[in-house]
């Protein structure tokens, strides 16, 4: 473990997928399923580029490839909706709403892994609903675009979700596979998956769109494979904090690129939803921290 390095990792793959957004956003001429096939083909065929040049291609062997394919099919409906959803609301706006993953993670890790959430992770959780309700009033009583903000909205929540789960397998894949083994099936089922929205037009992209496709790719993927390297060397409590500087990024490139400020409810929602996300982080690692106290004791 190397905290600092970890955080440092953490930063800078938020401005990559932050840039990332940016990219989608300006280049709404384009379908997603194109959008996502850059994304994810940039980085299967520079890996494996990389890995053969290098005489390291065992490292993409694995034992648990049923573990890559879910966390994949978690991995790559969330970029589908965050692209989706990108679309339809401001980035600020759609970072914001992003928040509730740490809070929907306390529920599947008490759905799925049986862990213990008691009343604080709930009054945590209830927080969070509200600083959601805050962001969404504004667009409930006929904000950006009425039905469209609304289906923005949904997509982001689902997003969270996804998002929440993936980071659940992934914690479990990381225990035997590599970082690079992650992104890259992560990848090759997201080009897959991209390729299924063929029929549903594609365009001939000019050569502006193919720079942007590509740029799309690079960030992407060093954006990913950041992620994934920061969890390698710090814990997800000690990171989840330093998630919320995604809010500052995000409302720079919304302002400096899109004429987009954010809105007061934007802001004020995303700091509850913020400050409850990280107090039920901070619980939950005290928590872990007592218990191997009262284990260290009675060994």
């Amino acid at each position: 473990m190397n905290p600092p390095l970890g955080i440092a990792l953490r930063v800078l793959s938020a401005l990559a997928f932050l840039s990332l957004a940016g990219l989608v956003k300006m280049a709404e001429e384009i379908p997603l399923g194109m959008m996502v096939f850059a994304r994810t083909s940039v980085v299967v065929f520079a890996l494996i580029i990389g890995l053969s040049v290098a005489g390291r291609l065992r490292d993409l062997e694995t034992r648990r490839l049923s573990g890559h394919l879910l966390r994949s099919l978690f991995g790559n409906m969330s970029l589908f909706l965050w692209f989706a959803s990108l679309r339809l609301l401001p980035i600020a706006e759609v970072t914001a709403i992003n928040y509730m993953a740490p809070i929907i993670s306390v529920l599947l890790a008490w759905l799925m892994l049986r862990e213990e959430v008691g009343r604080y992770r709930v009054g945590a959780l209830l927080v969070g609903l509200l600083g959601m309700i805050i962001i969404m009033v504004p667009d409930l009583r006929g904000g950006y675009s009425e039905p469209i903000a609304i289906l923005g909205m949904v997509l982001c929540l689902a997003n969270a979700a996804s998002v929440s789960l993936g980071a659940i397998q992934m914690r479990r894949l990381h225990q035997t596979e590599t970082a690079i083994s992650i992104v890259f099936y992560l990848s090759v089922m997201g080009m897959l998956m991209s390729l299924c929205t063929l029929p549903f037009g594609w365009v001939k992209p000019d050569f502006s769109q193919i720079l942007v496709l590509v740029a799309a790719g690079i960030v992407g993927g060093i954006g990913q494979l950041l992620l994934t390297l920061s969890l390698r060397f710090a814990t997800v409590s000690t990171l989840a904090p330093f998630e919320y500087l995604n809010l500052a990024f995000a409302i720079a490139i919304g302002v400096l690129l899109f004429d987009e400020l954010p809105r007061w409810t934007t802001v004020a929602g995303a700091i509850i939803i913020a400050s409850a996300s990280a107090s039920a982080v901070i619980y939950w690692r005290e928590m872990q921290r007592a218990r191997m106290l009262v284990k260290s004791r009675t060994d």
